[in-house]
């Protein structure tokens, strides 16, 4: 059987031992809705039952508080038993599978612990927006600290769109596999699909991704099986300027169009695959992405303000953050600088990232651009005080220098196997290296703009995040490269 690129890259970290998942005791916080973006009437916080025993529920509390205000709890109905394997949902009227109703705006929407509690028992805790910095009010202590680690990072927003909704696409922070706890949020939970009182995973897991190909897709089209916090992915022609593509580029290579993860009303935005990566397993991604490298004007805001724009774009294999929060990595931004080395703000992102910050200049006719494609372990998520993770924990794994690169379309790549070691492609070349065993998480992309052109809030000059499949064939180097790490560390 003939086996294509993609398929032998993958296949090279196989053979390696798959480590088990981490469970933890028995009832535990699975997935929850917190903010989502109308009136937050579809907030809800999803129980998994994963030991073998039956578990009784009934009067335990549920509810939350952050570093100024102790909010409302609710009482698990009296006489609740949960099955192995089953799911309780707490929710607005209006949330699927919904077993017991809560009020409307029950979360608050940043810096919050969540707990669930037996008695003054901390059962399971999650702590999310960490990046605000701690969560706790008085009284907070090593029991949350124990089952939350650093908490989830990101900021997150729920889409609550008709069609996000109605096709199940609408995000989600949830647990990358059904009642798997490290006891830290950071590894434990990501961006996901809205799936109250089912599965987390409703397509299974995968070990490798590629783009579908969309050359024979109608332009518009919604790609399938991607969660999103505002718009998802969709078909572009990029030679075309529509509402989804703000500029015309050269076609994509073997299939014409491409596919956008962009919203076009300004922000941020972020998408995540329905399946995620097999605990334990190798997994990898492979796509071919356009780079825009020509230098970024400067920027001026509706009143006439001059300030320097940026741009930045993330592919990886870990969670992406709803709202694809910048980074500061080249210290360049123009936000405020932080002690080095925590340079990369508020970005919630996990996992490893091909990550590109583009700059503009800071003056009219300057020539200080910076134009750098950053392979970056983002970890647990970085700058949570409430676990003591700090400073910032991410690490810059390879930084490519663009300025002097043509705007294209460039082969990007990562393959991690289980045990955490790891090679990256930058259009043909590989980087190793390695990273937490076991990494889990899904092929996630994200886009931000902090970027303005006077009265019109979208630039013409802006490149989304837009990638297609990689045109077969292709050369083998980099899967020789994984086969020829992994050897070398097995003989050491």
């Amino acid at each position: 059987m003939k086996l294509s690129r993609f398929s032998l890259l993958a296949a090279a970290c196989a053979g390696i031992v798959g480590i088990a998942p981490a469970v933890r005791g028995a009832v535990i916080i699975n997935e929850l809705v917190y903010d989502d973006g109308g009136t937050d009437d579809r907030e809800f916080v999803e129980l998994y039952n994963n030991g073998v025993a039956d578990e009784a529920i009934g009067g335990w509390t549920l509810g939350g508080f952050d570093g100024t205000t102790t909010n409302p709890s609710a009482t698990v109905t009296a006489g609740t038993v949960l099955a192995p394997g089953g799911y309780y949902v707490l929710g607005n009227a209006g949330v699927k599978n919904v077993n017991q109703t809560l009020a409307a705006n029950f979360l608050e929407n940043d810096g919050e612990t969540v707990e669930l509690k037996n008695g003054a028992t901390v059962v399971d805790s999650i702590a999310y927006e960490t990046n605000k910095g701690s969560t706790g009010a008085t009284g907070y202590g090593a029991a949350q600290v124990a089952q939350i680690g650093p908490g989830f990072v990101g900021n997150h927003q729920a889409n609550d769109t008709a069609v996000a909704v109605n096709t199940g696409t609408t995000s989600t922070v949830a647990r990358w596999a059904d009642g798997r706890d490290t006891n830290n949020n950071g590894r434990d939970f990501g961006v996901r699909a809205s799936t109250p009182g089912t599965t987390n995973n409703p397509l299974g897991t995968m070990t490798a991704y590629q783009p579908p190909n969309v050359s024979g897709l109608s332009v518009g089209t919604n790609i399938p099986n991607y969660a999103f916090s505002f718009v998802g992915p969709r078909v572009i022609d990029p030679t075309v300027v529509t509402a989804e593509n703000p500029n015309a580029i050269s076609a994509a290579p073997g299939t014409g169009k491409a596919i956008v993860a962009w919203d076009s009303s300004g922000g941020g935005n972020g998408a995540s695959t329905f399946e995620s990566y097999a605990p334990g397993a190798p997994k990898s991604f492979e796509i071919k992405a356009y780079l825009d490298t020509v230098n970024s004007p400067l920027s001026t805001n509706a009143s006439a303000v001059a300030f320097r724009g940026s741009e930045f774009t993330f592919y990886g294999i870990g969670s992406t953050d709803s709202l694809a929060n910048a980074t500061n990595i080249s210290g360049q931004t123009g936000f405020a600088p932080r002690t080095p080395p925590a340079l990369d703000t508020d970005a919630g992102f996990t996992g490893v990232f091909w990550v590109y910050e583009k700059v503009g200049v800071s003056t009219v006719g300057g020539s200080d651009v910076s134009e750098h494609l950053y392979l970056v372990d983002a970890n647990d998520g970085g700058d949570a005080s409430t676990g003591g993770n700090t400073p910032l924990d991410w690490v810059v794994l390879q930084d490519v220098d663009l300025s002097a690169t043509d705007s294209g379309w460039y082969d990007l790549s990562i393959a991690i196997d289980g045990l955490g070691n790891g090679v990256a492609s930058f259009n043909g070349t590989p980087y190793v290296f390695t990273t937490s065993p076991d990494l889990i998480g899904a092929f996630s992309v994200g886009y931000r703009e902090n970027t303005q052109d006077g009265a019109d809030g979208t630039p013409a000059w802006i490149r989304p995040a837009t990638f297609t499949v990689v045109p077969e064939p292709a050369s083998l180097s980099l899967v020789g490269l994984v086969g020829l790490a992994l050897a070398r560390r097995r003989r050491r």
